[in-house]
């Protein structure tokens, strides 16, 4: 299925192209209410309550994940993903939600006004397998709440946990003072475990560049990546042992791809039906009909609108639906009906609104005619009169086989019907317990109204991939938002539905339901993973509109509100063109977003770059970028080598030794210091160019960067193909350099060009006349070979060091140099506490 494969292939590489104290009051205080609550709250008269409190350790290493799991009793919540606001947001329900935080007081501190609060989340354990070369995930008992907290601190730590909702607080009262309380508890956090440096953090004595928590430099090396969505946490685990191994740290994934909030990318979709937004599967929803109560249904029509849309499907976006062999299960479809008229086959006298599975292995060519002998999964529902019918549901059992792992794909559908209109406000699926009550619903985001409700299997994938990244040193850079999912951008500012809506709904505002929505997800964010070392940071929003000034609000408000909840993480964003660094990142009236983001490929680069030139996209927009003097780390979130029509250059598949990465890679070693993740990687996985990235990161890992010393090298060249970059740093007599024949480029071995040899000198002042320096010299040939080769130099009586390139063997290509004393590099400044 040629739509099918397009879909999936755009899923699996998304296309990429195309001051806290300004925040409203009301809503400032409404979702940061707490951070000054103190342990001693008086209950109020209410069943609220928290029980059955347990710790997973007692004791933890610096930096590492301390979680509580709890239940809450007795909520009057009917959302309980969402957070308690007693004010909401025009067309936003106040009081729906429920709080649950837990307060954390600093190692010798007694005033709990100085407590870090860190917001619970509800949670939902799985079983996992990997069943036919796919992830199969199966609920495992009940949701419980958890509270995930990483301390930076060593020593003793007291904590306890509370709860509020609108059964103890009164709506309109902002903030609620009031909350249900356990007791104080404590625990211990003693030194790091090896290798875990803390949290990604841009440095505060260079601000070119990322250290971690204790000071350690971040080298940074990364690209773009994606995972199965139907084998998600087995592909994500191959992927970051493979990226571990060869010193790739950072890698951007979209996060919103994979449905965690939203609908972009969902696992309902329009079966056959046209992307909206030029590339997201169209997931079937519509404005639901007014007093409803439901902003969203899934929408099904024939015959009586312009749009035919017979069939919406699950089981392929997010990957199929795990079931348990020999189980019976309780399907369940919540609708209303108009203008349905059948039977259109006539031999078949059934007809109307229900829901089958598909075959195995087959795809129909036509739905619903083509699932014709496939059972219903629940009965039809039809209703002729013009006057939508009441809201009704309708079910129906069954049984799955002795073998049967995942379910085939779910088609919701108009059933040989000549007309019909169909709005689906729920779909159920739930597991018949021995007991005779049901288990969990197994269908991820099957409510319309999905933009109020967080994706609990995703996230528990999540979880696990960040775990696993955190032990393999691999750091994300999570993309969080999309501006044109359909549920963000038809909720106009006042709260009414705007079918003709766009981006203007989904940057919004302070006070209003889209932006409210937003912090809602933040705090879950937060909640979820604010724990976890793994997160770089957080992306707001893949390439927004770089001239509107209402998306550097949002994610200057965004990452506002972030620094109040998640203690740990950078928040930045990204834009399809451009660098505003005026507008935006120097901009005084935009300070919370921590580092600047740049999106440019060889056709898109703000300055010219040469296709056929590697090492030029990134030198040339390195110094571009640094031009502007932002004052805080750069990252280029999206690159790579494009003919005109914005595809990667075919021709590179025939580099089999990677010189196009190998040049982009080592050119980082300018004096810009921007962070660089190549977009397109199936050429590195085709080619197995993964080699390419470790001696770079080998290199860079004992270069101190940020120490606040390194400058630009201003090394002399000479020889007509010599192309050097690089930096010193003179007060500790170190610098360091890629030397390149600028003549070695892809394009020329790709099309046997000659390149020559390297030769001339280079020539690096501002040392200690006289002195002798040990140099390391990394020499590659054409293939990515790597000869290393110690010696020294001596500075000339002006203090100049040089290297003869002449020395060097006639097959090397470019070299990268080491001069100076690297054996005791890092001194890491390290707070007492810390010691």
């Amino acid at each position: 299925m040629n739509w099918l494969l397009k879909f999936r292939r755009i899923v699996s590489k998304p296309v990429g192209r195309l001051n806290l104290m300004l925040m409203a009051l009301a809503l400032l205080t409404s979702l940061t209410q707490g951070n000054l609550a103190a342990p001693a709250v008086a209950t109020a008269a209410s069943s609220l309550s928290i029980s059955g409190l347990t710790a997973n350790a007692t004791s933890i290493p610096l930096y590492s994940k301390f979680e509580l799991t709890f239940n809450v009793n007795n909520t009057v919540a009917t959302n309980l993903q969402f957070p308690y606001d007693p004010v909401g947001a025009p067309g936003l329900q106040p009081g729906i939600g429920i709080s649950v935080q837990a307060l954390f007081l600093p190692p010798g501190q007694s005033d709990w006004s100085q407590a870090i609060v860190q917001p619970g989340f509800l949670y939902q354990d799985y079983q996992r397998q990997q069943i036919g070369g796919q992830e199969w995930l199966y609920p495992n008992g009940q949701p419980v709440w958890k509270i995930r907290f990483a301390p930076k601190l060593k020593g003793t730590w007291q904590y306890q946990v509370q709860a509020q909702d609108a059964s103890i607080c009164t709506l309109g009262i902002n903030p609620c003072t009031t909350w249900v309380s356990t007791s104080i508890y404590s625990f211990d956090v003693g030194p790091a475990q090896v290798n875990n440096h803390g949290f990604v953090q841009a440095s505060t004595t260079d601000p070119r560049y990322l250290v971690f928590s204790d000071g350690t430099p971040f080298v940074g090396l990364g690209t773009g990546t994606s995972f199965s969505l139907s084998n998600f946490t087995y592909d994500a685990a191959k992927q970051l042992a493979t990226d571990s191994a060869n010193g790739i740290q950072l890698l951007r994934v979209w996060m919103d791809g994979t449905d965690v909030a939203g609908s972009s990318w969902g696992p309902w979709a329009w079966y056959q039906g046209p992307a909206y937004a030029s590339y997201m599967p169209d997931p079937g929803l519509w404005v639901g009909p007014a007093g409803s109560g439901y902003d969203y249904v899934y929408d099904l029509t024939q015959g009586v609108v312009s749009t035919t849309r017979t069939c919406i499907f699950d089981g392929f976006w997010q990957g199929p639906i795990a079931v348990k062999p020999n189980t019976t299960y309780l399907m369940k479809v919540t609708a209303q009906t108009a203008n349905v008229t059948g039977p259109r086959i006539t031999s078949n006298p059934n007809y109307g609104l229900t829901i089958k599975q598909g075959f195995p292995g087959a795809w129909p060519n036509n739905c619903p005619d083509d699932l014709a002998a496939s059972p219903n999964l629940v009965p039809y529902l039809a209703n002729s009169s013009s006057t939508w019918s009441d809201w009704t549901t309708v079910q129906g059992t069954f049984t799955t086989g002795s073998t049967q792992y995942f379910l085939n794909n779910l088609y919701l559908m108009l059933d040989n019907t000549n007309t019909g209109q169909a709005h689906v406000a729920q779909i159920t699926l739930q597991e018949q317990l021995p007991d005779g009550t049901y288990g969990p619903n197994l269908l991820m985001k099957s409510q319309g109204n999905v933009h109020e409700d967080y994706n609990q299997l995703r996230s528990w994938d999540w979880d696990y991939v960040l775990d696993q990244a955190a032990q393999q040193g691999v750091y994300f850079k999570l993309v969080t938002l999309e501006k044109q999912d359909r549920v963000w951008d038809f909720i106009n500012g006042d709260g009414t539905m705007n079918p003709s809506g766009g981006d203007d709904n989904f940057y919004s505002q302070d006070g209003q339901k889209v932006r409210q929505l937003h912090y809602y997800f933040y705090r879950y964010l937060a909640a979820r993973w604010g724990y976890s070392t793994a997160v770089q940071s957080w992306e707001v929003d893949n390439e927004g509109n770089p001239s509107d000034t209402k998306a550097f609000d949002q994610v200057n408000k965004l990452a506002g509100f972030m620094h109040q909840w998640d203690h740990n993480h950078m928040v930045s964003t990204s834009f399809w063109t451009s660098f505003p660094a005026s507008t935006l990142w120097n901009n005084a009236s935009y300070p919370n977003p921590d580092y600047a983001d740049v999106h440019a490929y060889t056709d898109t680069s703000p300055v010219p770059v040469d296709e056929h030139d590697a090492a030029s996209l990134y030198i040339n927009v390195d110094q571009y970028v640094r031009s502007f003097k932002v004052g805080k780390p750069v990252i280029r979130g999206e690159t790579g080598i494009e003919t005109s029509n914005s595809q990667e250059d075919p021709l590179l598949a025939n580099d089999i030794h990677g010189v196009w990465l190998h040049n982009l890679t080592w050119a980082q070693l300018d004096s810009g210091g921007m962070y660089d993740l190549e977009f397109y990687t199936d050429d590195i996985a085709k080619n197995n160019l993964y080699f390419q990235y470790l001696p770079v990161h080998d290199f860079l890992n004992s270069i101190p960067l940020a120490n606040g010393h390194y400058q630009d090298a201003g090394a002399v060249a000479t020889g007509a193909n010599v192309r050097v970059v690089g930096q010193k740093d003179l007060v500790n007599g170190r610098a360091h350099l890629w030397i390149q024949n600028k003549n070695h480029t892809w394009y020329n071995v790709v099309n046997n060009i000659a390149w020559g040899q390297l030769s001339g000198t280079v020539t690096i002042g501002g040392f200690t006349p006289n002195q002798s320096y040990p140099v390391e010299l990394w020499e590659f040939d054409d293939p990515g070979n790597l000869t290393k080769v110690q010696s020294t130099l001596t500075a000339d009586g002006a203090g100049n060091l040089t290297l003869d390139l002449t020395t060097l063997p006639s097959t090397v290509t470019d070299t990268a140099v080491k001069i100076g004393d690297y054996s005791q590099a890092f001194s890491l400044q390290l707070s007492p506490i810390l010691k």
